[in-house]
């Protein structure tokens, strides 16, 4: 995919739903949705997402390490 760099596990390489995933959320036709929560207010990110879903956050197309990013981009 150009313009974005992606670690696909090997269980999802081979997915159609993965694979629309980034192919739409990455040119803006797959609208994401806020982020779930857990008991404790944390950001629950699911195996294989990649692109950041903070509305307005100027990654949300092209994230790497998604886990990484939002600890250090929005823990306050």
């Amino acid at each position: 995919m150009p313009g974005v760099e992606v670690n696909k596990l090997k269980f999802l390489v081979n997915c159609g739903a993965f694979t629309r995933y980034l192919t739409n959320a990455q040119s803006g036709v797959l609208a994401l949705p806020v982020y779930d929560r857990n008991e404790n207010n944390e950001v629950i990110v699911y195996v294989g997402e990649v692109f950041c879903r903070v509305v307005d956050c100027e990654y949300s197309r092209k994230t790497v390490g998604l886990r990484e990013y939002l600890k250090l981009a929005y823990t306050e």
